[in-house]
């Protein structure tokens, strides 16, 4: 992967191209984080990056995440650019106001909204822009005066 990352001249396959963005999306991820809060907006902007296209907030119906061997639905995410909005209002008021709580479980807790809200189209939204809430963990570590543990007393 580093051979490629600043080798114009010798072009990286998908997969390559794929894990460049996620590297590049991670990084992107933790410099906006010094310089504004997280928001919505933030995750667009470093959705954009990983996935390389032009994207913004869900409006399409319809989509459903399926069992890959069976085709069942194992999951309906929430529909509509308004109602999806309003949900990722409510996930950035939870990352901002929900200071009293172990930074480890607000990350899980930040996480997992985001992947149930699927706010994106592309139906690996889930898998690929899971990156963003990692990206978001340095600075709630910082951000409290107790490192992130996992309770464990070694």
């Amino acid at each position: 992967m580093f051979r490629f990352a600043g080798d114009a001249a010798n072009p990286p396959d998908a997969a390559t191209k794929e894990a460049l963005r996620y590297r590049t999306a991670l990084h992107q991820g933790f410099q906006l984080l010094q310089e504004r809060p997280v928001s919505t907006a933030m995750a667009i902007e470093v959705c954009r990056t990983i996935k390389g296209i032009e994207l913004d907030i869900r409006a399409t119906p319809g989509t459903a995440l399926y069992n890959e061997a069976t085709g069942e639905v194992i999951y309906t995410p929430p529909e509509g650019r308004d109602l999806l909005r309003d949900k990722l209002s409510n996930w950035e008021r939870y990352i901002h106001e929900a200071e009293d709580i172990d930074p480890l479980i607000r990350l899980a807790v930040m996480h997992y909204q985001f992947e149930a809200i699927h706010p994106f189209s592309f139906i690996s939204s889930t898998r690929a822009c899971s990156t963003f809430p990692c990206s978001i963990s340095a600075a709630i570590s910082s951000a409290t005066s107790e490192p992130i543990t996992t309770g464990s007393s070694g």
